[in-house]
């Protein structure tokens, strides 16, 4: 197995009584794999005490992608997860803050394989009895 990236693979014959030895060499250019990476939530809308998993798969026309995923909730960090054997991990959170958030999962890729993020998927929080923050 190759790994992405340039690979020189030597070839060597070692002769015979009619044959002299020998050798060649080649470089071999492999490309990082492309991937897609889709984004689920478990409630829409969550309620104030919910806590939310966010599911997300990445697939790859190369085989099982392996890394991580990263969370954002408009561009900020909110968590990550390992991908498992599968391509796919979760992630619980239960302390969004009331309003809207656009959640999307970002490939963080290894070696071999490229980034990719999903599409947004929305979720909103409603304000509650006990969010006194008007």
């Amino acid at each position: 197995w190759l790994s992405a990236g340039s690979n020189t693979i030597t070839f060597t014959y070692n002769g015979d009584y009619d044959n002299a030895p020998g050798s060649a060499s080649l470089v071999q250019q492999i490309n990082k794999a492309a991937t897609v990476t889709t984004i689920s939530s478990s409630l829409n809308p969550g309620t104030d005490l919910d806590k939310i998993t966010f599911s997300a798969q990445v697939d790859s026309t190369a085989g099982v992608a392996v890394g991580s995923v990263s969370f954002l909730d408009n561009g900020v960090s909110v968590g990550t997860c390992t991908l498992g054997a599968t391509g796919s991990c979760t992630f619980a959170k239960a302390d969004l803050s009331a309003g809207s958030h656009a959640i999307v999962a970002s490939f963080v890729p290894s070696a071999n394989f490229l980034a990719s993020s999903s599409a947004a998927t929305a979720v909103t929080r409603p304000v509650n009895a006990s969010d006194d923050s008007t």
